[in-house]
């Protein structure tokens, strides 16, 4: 299924949310997934392997569930720091959930 498919149905889902968190995985085999975590508790994956495709719907996958399923070698993983974290006064250094 190609993203042309998948994305038209989801984004208007997307409208609206805030987004306090991103992630970024890069696998050693050329995929990457583009996480976006929102305030409500949900989460979006955008995916691919050169052309870019998306999940189906949001789920409530968390940052820690990410982090528990790219543990394996020749993967790397950009987090930002969480927003509401941030407006609390707490540092967050990346990576930390």
């Amino acid at each position: 299924m190609t993203a042309l498919i998948k994305l038209p149905d989801v984004l208007p889902m997307l409208v609206g949310k805030t987004i306090a968190r991103t992630m970024l995985v890069f696998h050693g085999d050329g995929r990457h997934q583009l996480w976006l975590f929102f305030t409500d508790g949900t989460s979006y994956e955008v995916y691919g392997r050169g052309d870019i495709s998306g999940a189906r719907r949001p789920t409530e996958t968390r940052v820690e569930d990410v982090f528990r399923s790219a543990t394996k070698g020749g993967v790397e993983v950009l987090v930002a720091p969480d927003r509401q974290k941030e407006r609390r006064g707490t540092r967050v250094l990346k990576g930390d959930s």
